[in-house]
């Protein structure tokens, strides 16, 4: 379904799944709780894979930045990249798969998890550490709703 045209053929939708998945929930209880990893990451492109010792530049999967403290990621053992002194990014793990689902791109993870998962399920990650594949076992939550604005702050358009 789309849902906003925009300049120069630029265009949003919403698949057909999600909305079958979710209007019944929308009509029946008001809202929809999405499920919730706890971390920020990007597809792992070959510019990146010198930040890991020996790692082909044609490895892919998401590599994980940062790590919300005491979230699903944080409570499963996940860990985020450390930036260094000067600046340069260290470690960090790189997700893989997903309940034996292959992940290689951000996207990927993102409609899996939206499209096959609930709050409160239990989902294993498949992590590249230090050379070593790790199997995760991670406990989705509900995704927390965005910090509300002061009353006192001033409405924008």
């Amino acid at each position: 379904m789309n849902t906003a045209g925009l300049y120069s053929g630029v265009g949003f939708a919403i698949s057909s799944n999600t909305i079958t998945r979710e209007t019944p929930v929308l009509i029946q209880n008001g809202n929809f709780t999405h499920s919730y990893l706890g971390l920020s990451g990007v597809t792992l492109t070959s510019d990146m894979t010198p930040q890991f010792e020996n790692l082909s530049k044609t490895f892919r999967g998401v590599y994980v930045n940062t790590i919300v403290k005491d979230g699903p990621a944080d409570k499963a053992g996940l860990r985020g990249v450390i930036t260094d002194y000067y600046g340069q990014k260290h470690g960090g793990d790189v997700i893989t798969a997903l309940d034996k689902q292959n992940i290689t791109k951000t996207d990927e993870l993102i409609t899996y998890i939206d499209q096959h998962t609930k709050p409160g399920d239990t989902v294993t990650l498949t992590v590249y550490r230090d050379g070593h594949y790790v199997d995760l076992v991670l406990n989705l939550e509900a995704r927390p709703l965005p910090p509300e604005l002061p009353p006192d702050m001033p409405d924008y358009p």
